[in-house]
């Protein structure tokens, strides 16, 4: 049977403590991958860059990072107004 006593956590409460710092370290990371996702940019490298060096440099980057242009709403000739004359002044011509 398999006994926690092998990997050193005999107590219940390492297994608590490691499964929260697990989840304190993988957490953070993996918001500044999603983050850096939906501005257009590689998940894995915020991750992996998460992961190594730490999560909140990454995290505050993902953040400030603006998007890229490729991924930003293009104006189509459809979008824009039709170009028609203004409408005619109601007060005359002379104003």
């Amino acid at each position: 049977m398999f006994s926690l006593t092998a990997t050193g956590l005999s107590n219940p409460i390492h297994l608590v403590v490691l499964i929260l710092v697990l989840a304190l370290w993988f957490g953070p990371a993996i918001l500044a991958g999603r983050i850096a996702e939906r501005k257009g940019r590689s998940f894995v490298v915020y991750l992996v860059a998460s992961l190594v060096v730490g999560w909140p440099i990454p995290l505050l980057a993902a953040a400030v990072v603006p998007r890229r242009r490729s991924d930003l709403p293009k104006r189509s000739a459809a979008s824009d107004p039709p170009n028609e004359p203004p409408p005619p002044n109601p007060f005359g011509e002379n104003l």
